[in-house]
């Protein structure tokens, strides 16, 4: 009787016991399978912003010779322009370096053209980006502040240190370049990206969502698409 009894009370200790795993086990497998769901979404999330980034970029540099005006001073003017050495054909060929020098020849001919040179600056941040190159960086920081310096707060040299912040993960300081761009020019495509990218990473999805709607308000096209897709994906809304 009392080993029957010890080899029942053994048998119900193993069936409770594996009873006891099958949850755990099942509680593990949808852990494991959030941190996967997760780590795609981080991956996705940078796969836009590189996206977002090189279809602004593209953008900069195939503007062609878009004349703001010029500020004569002593006969010498300050010239702002997106630059109009870069063709569209060169830069639909992908070949961001042949840019970059198509860009600095232009600007050894135009040095007062702070256009060219916010546009030669977010060239260089997106450069470092694609070359995991961090030493194009402080190059990128010299050309934004000389656009800055030859035209005071323009939105293009903000914009552009507003990139140049992000990309070293500097967020709060992309979120400050991005607010005093929108000041000079709301409907700057590259601030409002931006903004997007620093809350999402400062972990303010909220405002995120919000800053994602007035962006696609203003400024609809894929830079802000992909951004937009984010963070409604953050919030759990897949189907938007």
């Amino acid at each position: 009787m009392s080993g029957s009894t010890t080899d029942n009370a053994s048998e119900d200790e193993q069936s409770g016991s594996s009873e006891a795993v099958e949850p755990s086990a099942q509680a593990d497998d949808e852990k494991a399978a959030a941190v996967r769901r997760v780590s795609a979404a981080g991956r996705r999330w940078r796969a836009a912003q590189l996206a977002g980034c090189a279809a602004l970029l593209a953008v900069a540099l195939t503007g062609g010779s878009i004349a703001f005006g010029a500020l004569r001073d002593g006969g010498t003017a300050t010239v702002a322009s997106s630059s109009s050495a870069v063709s569209p054909g060169l830069m639909a060929s992908g070949d961001l370096d042949a840019g970059i020098k198509a860009i600095q020849a232009h600007l050894r001919g135009q040095p007062r053209d702070f256009g060219s040179w916010a546009t030669l600056g977010l060239a260089y941040v997106e450069q470092a980006r694609t070359k995991g190159d961090p030493s194009r960086y402080p190059q990128a920081e010299q050309a934004l502040k000389k656009s800055l310096e030859l035209e005071p707060d323009n939105d293009q040299g903000l914009a552009g240190l507003a990139a140049l912040a992000a990309a070293r993960h500097d967020f709060k300081g992309a979120l400050t370049y991005a607010d005093r761009t929108l000041k000079q020019n709301p409907y700057d495509e590259r601030a409002l990206c931006s903004r997007i990218d620093a809350l999402v990473e400062l972990g303010r999805y909220a405002e995120a969502s919000k800053a994602a709607d007035l962006a696609d308000e203003r400024r609809p096209g894929i830079p802000v698409f992909t951004r937009y897709a984010y963070v409604h994906e953050l919030r759990g809304d897949v189907r938007t």
